[in-house]
């Protein structure tokens, strides 16, 4: 069947919804397409691959990813992360097209559907080239998490929560009944999402409780200013053990919540390898930011090796700091339906949005949004004809089909 066939993995937990484990496989001729080999596996079945330590992550409010799924992917593709977290999805049970569509080559989607009703949905997007192992979601009254840990109980635990806006406040202490349980497995430990509770500048009560209780357990909160465009702190996250930085939030036109990014730092696994191959992005390499990048020369008079060793320091410093290294990515045509109509459509949506955010005004972020309507509507049918059209070239071929 070879390689470009996606694979999907079921995980049913009792009287719940199901979690479905994407995993996209590299192909040399084209895009994996629909996946097969559906099964359910063990609770405890991990997914083992090569050791990579995540470095940066994003959390966003999808609010449903079935209207945005190629402005979603080529965003994730944009910000270089290693973690996706997303919370309202709004993908129910059964439903893989959207997760398969928002995810890119080389990751995996691991996503849990809401139990009951409609909306809501949380999703991880995570790096094939991790050691991860999925974690069984605990049932916790009104809240919506799905879990994964990277390597061993000493590497890194991810729970990734939603708590919708008209859930009680008393389903924070059953949230922290089970985060108490995490905290004592996981010495290293992130828990973040969507908590709807307003930690602003002057938090309300359920902020305070739950800011307060995540301190008992070990646990910091790392985000500072509003998370939505209402001013208000919704989206938080918390870590044990780890190092967490945060960078300037991303507000996204498709959102009425801002994108959190975020450095995080955590210990190896002993013995790990798995390091990859680094890379400096040429179109960065700009000569006259790297003339403006070198430091003053040394004063005259020392000697010719401390001028050469300090000359070297300077190229050495200017180098990373226009061009920083980067895990190299093999270069593969993963989108073979993708046309220049297409190609024009994404650099025309890219310029609106840089006029919304220059603009911030309404106009501007209608546009755009017409226009990632529109995008998405072409893409779906550029995918549609382009696999129909190799469909029928190979019906007399059941294998190539496959």
């Amino acid at each position: 069947m070879g390689s470009g066939i996606s694979t999907i993995e079921g995980l049913g937990r009792n009287g719940g919804g199901a979690r479905y484990l994407y995993r996209r496989r590299v192909s040399r001729c084209s895009d994996p397409q629909t996946p097969s080999n559906l099964r359910p596996i063990p609770r405890d079945e991990g997914r083992e691959s090569k050791d990579y330590t995540p470095r940066s992550l994003v959390l966003c409010n999808a609010r449903s990813i079935g209207n945005k799924t190629a402005t979603m992917h080529d965003f994730f593709v944009s910000q270089g992360i290693d973690l996706a977290c997303m919370t309202e999805t709004w993908v129910r049970e059964g439903e893989v097209v959207s997760l398969h569509e928002i995810t890119p080559p080389g990751f995996s989607v691991l996503h849990q559907s809401r139990t009951v009703g409609w909306g809501g949905g949380v999703a991880l997007l995570f790096r094939e080239d991790c050691s991860f192992r999925a974690l069984p979601s605990p049932a916790i009254s009104g809240i919506e998490c799905v879990g994964l840990v990277w390597g061993t109980k000493e590497s890194l635990a991810v729970w990734l929560v939603y708590r919708p806006p008209s859930t009680p406040a008393a389903t924070l202490s059953g949230l922290l009944e089970v985060v108490a349980g995490w905290a004592l497995e996981f010495p290293n430990l992130l828990v973040l999402g969507d908590f709807n509770i307003h930690a602003d500048a002057a938090p309300s009560s359920q902020a305070l409780d739950l800011v307060t209780s995540m301190a008992t357990l070990g646990l910091s909160q790392f985000v500072l200013g509003p998370t939505h465009q209402a001013g208000h702190t919704l989206d938080l996250i918390f870590g044990a053990g780890i190092d967490v930085i945060m960078l300037p939030a991303v507000e996204v036109p498709w959102s009425d919540h801002y994108a959190l990014k975020a450095k995080i730092d955590f210990p190896l696994l002993p013995g790990s390898g798995g390091e990859p191959i680094w890379a400096r992005p040429r179109k960065l390499m700009d000569p006259d930011r790297f003339r403006q990048a070198l430091r003053n020369p040394a004063p005259p008079g020392d000697s010719l090796d401390d001028l050469v060793e300090d000359w070297n320091n300077r190229l050495l410093a200017a180098i990373d700091e226009i061009a920083p290294k980067r895990p190299l990515q093999p270069r593969r045509n993963q989108a073979p339906w993708f046309t220049e109509e297409l190609r024009k459509m994404k650099r025309d949506l890219r310029r609106l949005e840089r006029v919304w955010r220059r603009t911030r005004d309404g106009a501007s972020r209608t546009s755009y949004r017409t226009l990632m309507k529109a995008y998405e509507m072409a893409m779906k049918a550029a995918k549609q004809s382009y696999f129909a059209a190799s469909i029928a070239s190979a019906s007399s071929q059941p294998s190539t089909t496959f």
